[in-house]
């Protein structure tokens, strides 16, 4: 009795084990953003330090709210130890805690179980305003599971430096914390007839002081 006792408890541990490795983190997921200013990628770490920085922290830079452009950008490779259906994985983000946007996408098998995603074109000038803006980002990945779907959610703790999964069998709620969090700052150039309007009316301030003299 007691070694049928022992192989059940075995055999429940391996059954756990195998739902929680469904989904892994494939080495490679990272964001990076395009600007207009120096009209390149800048890539960030998600789960590798293989970048050149880390996402959670960054400042992304200032730039004009008007006249220049900062795309947020994110391939997530993830990974299946059972064959199981991928829906979606993408990104995950809001500015200056507003409202979450998912962006994901249809994940692409690139090699045996591997799959990956990629997410491109989110507009933080549009999302953003005037001053420093935070942006938080988590990670998602998706997939069928017995008839259902299961979702990871990947985050950042920041005081242990190191990336946190939540995941679990839908319906599962999104972290509350432990997001990668970065900052932009947005600043308004006056425009050249505004900047034409400011210079008269100095004129004129200067013009009424002689006269009164």
């Amino acid at each position: 009795m007691m070694k049928k006792l022992l192989a059940f408890a075995l055999v429940a541990m391996l059954a756990s084990a195998a739902m929680a490795n469904t989904w892994y983190w494939v080495g490679g997921s990272y964001a990076y953003t395009w600007d207009s200013i120096s009209q390149a990628d800048a890539y960030y770490d998600l789960d590798q330090a293989y970048q050149s920085a880390n996402l959670d922290g960054a400042n992304l830079g200032t730039f004009d709210i008007t006249a220049d452009s900062l795309f947020l950008n994110g391939e997530i490779n993830v990974g299946s130890d059972e064959g199981d259906a991928f829906t979606a994985a993408g990104l995950i983000w809001r500015v200056n805690g507003g409202v979450w946007t998912w962006t994901t996408v249809d994940p692409t098998l690139f090699e045996g179980q591997h799959y990956r995603s990629t997410v491109s074109g989110i507009d933080l000038i549009a999302a953003g305003q005037v001053g420093v803006n935070t942006l938080d980002v988590l990670a998602v990945r998706q997939h069928a599971w017995d008839g259902g779907s299961y979702t990871s959610y990947m985050g950042y703790d920041t005081a242990n430096a190191t990336e946190i999964l939540t995941e679990g069998v839908d319906p599962i709620g999104m972290p509350t914390s432990d997001f990668f969090t970065a900052t932009y700052t947005l600043t308004a150039i006056p425009e050249p007839a505004t900047m034409s309007l400011l210079g008269l009316g100095a004129l004129a301030m200067v013009l009424r002081r002689k006269i009164s003299k």
